[in-house]
């Protein structure tokens, strides 16, 4: 399901509290609300003549009973009552780090894949015959894929033409499924800028870093002391050194190169222009950057099996790799 789709169904279904919506689904259509708020809304609200304002509030409230729907229906995705979306919104409504601790959770719930087959809710958005949705790459089989990549490998003698005999049907290919990387895998390869990396890996990491960044404020908080204020600047930047890695794996596994990174560090190099950084204003470019890209980084697929940048993260490429090496050891032949 691609941004136009899920925008789509989201507008369909506009008033639909029931039934599933997947993570695609609900992912661009956040991501859609994010773009349009910082791309389109906050500049007319900052200046922008007096009715740009009501221009804005208008398109607030068109997007946000959508969003609301396709949020419950996510949560019944994941066989959880989407009632609990109005603990939620209770928790944004009492603020402070009870809002942060909370909405963290429902980030992490809306990343959970689907439940598999049918629930008490509906059937599977993934499913051909389900509401709305594509296979995505938590839950698409890789028999396909590792299939392919075995047919095309040459065979190792002449080709029998007979006829399979009767009562024997060939065996179905197996699916093989990588491990889920963990958050000890990531930390284990801070320093790897090669390689690939899924979407569950950064939505991991993103989630727990963002907990233990949480928890430090809530320490420094209720005992302040110079430092504690000296440990949470020392987090901060240890952050954004061990996700620099990640980060660069993430656009590697979308068939990008990490060059794509360095616009992120863009506000941070107009800060030391005067003139543009007072025209500019890179904080509001910073958080506008930062969203777009965690928004691209937990919301896109990588591509399907082999890229330029290394094996599918996703499943075990052992006949996908025997396939390329038979190949090229063919070439060389």
């Amino acid at each position: 399901m691609n941004i136009l789709q899920a925008n789509k169904a989201v507008f369909r279904r506009v008033l639909d509290f029931t039934g599933r919506s997947s993570r695609s689904e609900y992912w661009w259509s956040q991501l859609t609300a994010v773009l349009l708020a910082y791309l389109v809304l906050l500049p007319l609200m900052k200046v922008g003549p007096p009715w740009a304002v009501k221009i804005a509030m208008v398109l607030v409230a068109v997007y946000a009973l959508p969003l609301l729907a396709v949020s419950f229906r996510r949560l019944q995705d994941t066989s959880i009552s989407g009632m609990w979306m109005m603990a939620f919104v209770a928790a944004g409504i009492m603020g402070g780090l009870i809002q942060a601790f909370v909405w963290l959770l429902f980030l992490g719930l809306m990343c959970v894949a689907s439940t598999d087959g049918r629930n008490q809710y509906g059937p599977s958005p993934l499913e051909p015959d389900g509401p709305a949705g594509e296979p995505d790459e938590d839950t698409e089989p890789a028999s396909e894929r590792l299939a392919e990549a075995v047919v095309a490998a040459p065979a190792a003698g002449p080709v029998l033409e007979d006829q399979p005999k009767p009562g024997l049907e060939p065996q179905p290919q197996p699916q093989y499924r990588a491990p889920r990387r963990t958050i000890g895998y990531t930390l284990s390869h801070v320093f790897d800028f090669t390689g690939r990396a899924p979407r569950h890996e950064f939505v991991g990491f993103f989630l727990v870093a963002m907990w233990g960044y949480l928890a430090l404020v809530a320490v420094v908080y209720n005992q302040p002391s110079r430092l504690g204020v000296v440990l949470l600047y020392v987090y901060h930047y240890l952050f954004i050194f061990a996700s620099l890695g990640l980060q660069v794996r993430r656009l590697h596994d979308m068939n990008l190169s990490g060059l794509w990174l360095l616009p992120s560090f863009l506000p941070a190099v107009l800060m030391l222009v005067p003139f543009l950084g007072q025209w500019l204003d890179p904080d509001f470019w910073a958080s506008a950057l930062s969203l777009l890209y965690f928004g691209c980084f937990a919301a896109l697929a990588g591509t399907d099996g082999r890229n330029s940048f290394g094996a599918d993260p996703l499943t075990s490429d052992t006949a996908a790799d025997i396939a390329v090496e038979m190949q090229t050891t063919t070439a060389e032949d």
